[in-house]
Parts: structure tokens; sequence; C-alpha cells
């Protein structure tokens, strides 16, 4: 039976819009595949600034990188080739079947949780924010992934493909940007609503 994953903020204060889905054209497709990276299944969810994000799935906090106030909202392919110095803030949270689940983007200095920590499914872990080549909408980047052997003598990261409870849409990015085009005045609105950043960052663009 498929794990179902709670979604990463509350649907009470937030509509779920998707920003990119799975093999998405901004980072997520197969052109974009590195060799010790691929998160062609990563969901990018459009969020204001400073929404809570909320553990999607309970388990053990590995990784937290808090430090970041460098960010760039270019979005093109271009700049994602110069994105690699922009480290974003970010937790990941190592899961009870061996995967690991990775919330990407947050607000610095805001993370609430740290390495070692047992976080339970619906806790905060921190604010979504400027970090990372976030691109022209601000989001949460998440991913499900695990890491596999590759023939260069070290692991690789493969992100895997994961639903959520609470949520039957298509989470595949061409079928979101076709159902997209019947809300599109809809959507440019919002868009608009949550491009407006909600406290100082220094962009590195």
């Amino acid at each position: 039976m498929e794990t179902l994953y709670g979604l990463p903020f509350d649907t009470k204060v937030h509509r779920i819009v998707i920003a990119q889905g799975r093999n998405g054209p901004r980072g997520h497709g197969e052109e974009q595949v590195a060799p010790y990276s691929d998160i062609r299944n990563a969901v990018d969810f459009a969020l204001p600034i400073g929404s809570i994000v909320l553990a999607m799935r309970e388990g053990i906090v590995r990784l937290v990188f808090a430090g970041s106030s460098r960010y760039s909202r270019a979005d093109d392919v271009e700049s994602h080739a110069r994105r690699e110095c922009l480290l974003p803030n970010c937790v990941t949270i190592d899961q009870c079947d061996g995967t690991t689940a990775a919330y990407v983007h947050l607000m610095r200095e805001t993370i609430l949780v740290c390495i070692g920590e047992r976080v339970r499914r619906g806790q905060p872990l921190g604010r979504t924010g400027w970090s990372g080549w976030v691109g022209a909408i601000p989001n949460l980047h998440v991913q499900v992934h695990a890491k596999v052997p590759s023939d260069h003598g070290y692991d690789r990261t493969i992100t895997l493909p994961f639903a959520f409870d609470g949520y039957d849409g298509p989470l595949e990015h061409v079928e979101i940007a076709a159902a997209r085009e019947n809300t599109h005045p809809e959507w440019i609105r919002f868009a608009d609503a949550v491009n407006v950043p909600a406290f100082p960052a220094v962009s590195a663009t």
C-alpha cells in the first residue's frame, strides 16, 4: 500500500497551488539531471514568504542548513547552471523506510528543529523564505529521495514519486500546466500576491 504524505503546510491557511510538478522545466526536467542527483520527482508548492512548513511524515532530522541569505529569482534554464553557489536553507528528515524527505527554500534562522531530533507528521519545521535558486514565484520545494550506488564510485541521490493525503490532483508538471490554462487569470493574481517579499533579503542577482 502506498504511503500518503501529509501536505507540508496548513491547508486551512493556504490554498494548494503547485508552481512546478514532476518533470518540470525549472530544474526538475530530464535535461537538468546531474551525475550526482536526479530531482525529477520533486514538487514545488507556491507559498507566500514566511509560511509555516510542516513535516509530511515522521522521522529523524538528518540535516539542517539555516545560514543562507543568498538567492536568485531568475526563472530561466541558463541561471540553473549558476545556482550551485546559492545554497538553500533546508531540512532533511530520514524516514523509517530508508528514504529521506527534504524541505528546501526556508527562511534564514527560522528553523525549529535540530539534527537528531525525532519529529512527528504535521510538526512545524520552519518558515518559507528566499534562499537558493527560488525562481520567480516563492515556493517550498519538497522531495523524497534515496541514495543509490553509481558507476562513478559515489552514491547518487534519486528522487522517488510520492503522493499526498488530501490532494488527488495532478503531480506531473505537464498535467498541472494544462489544468492551469482554464484558470489562468486566477493563477496570475495568486502569483502576484505571493511575489511580494515579506522580509528583507540579499539577492545574488
